[in-house]
């Protein structure tokens, strides 16, 4: 639909929201796959507690040399289901009544996703909150820089 709104005139009064939803469907994605580079927080199943091989290291603590670096944290899959929180934004800025079904899809999918790596041990609950508010305050933040005026709107109820 992005490529056809060059093309279609009837499209084209959609680019700037085509763009919104692709750029705020990506963000969230890609600070969690960047995140997952920076930490080197290990899966459950890789910690000694839980018959793996490797030490539990939180968040800010110091990685001994040599030690291989985890890449678990943020929760890379259940961002692929929270992305879908654009489509809450897309829908407040059409203003449609259904605008709650877009949040409830990003959402339940984000938790189906989630909850998937949760129980084969991939993650711990706190990787997936903390994957739900990057998600959710990227797209928040894409709405704000793409529609300032329509935010303001918004919040006054006008």
């Amino acid at each position: 639909i992005f490529i056809l709104s060059f093309f279609l005139d009837s499209l084209k009064s959609l680019k700037k929201l085509l763009v919104f939803f692709l750029v705020s469907s990506a963000a969230g994605p890609l600070i969690v796959s960047a995140g997952k580079h920076l930490t080197h927080i290990y899966t459950p199943w890789e910690l000694k507690i839980f018959s793996g091989t490797q030490p539990y290291i939180r968040l800010f603590d110091h990685v001994p040399n040599g030690m291989p670096v985890g890449e678990a944290f943020p929760a890379g899959h259940a961002s692929g289901g929270y992305a879908f929180f654009s489509l809450y934004f897309l829908m407040l800025h059409l203003r449609s009544p259904y605008r709650i079904y877009g949040l409830l899809f990003g959402l339940i999918l984000g938790l189906i996703f989630g909850t998937g790596q949760q129980i084969r041990g991939a993650h711990f609950p706190s990787h997936d909150l903390f994957t739900l508010v990057i998600c959710w305050y990227s797209a928040f933040i894409f709405y704000y820089i793409f529609y300032p005026k329509e935010w303001r709107w918004n919040q006054n109820g006008k």
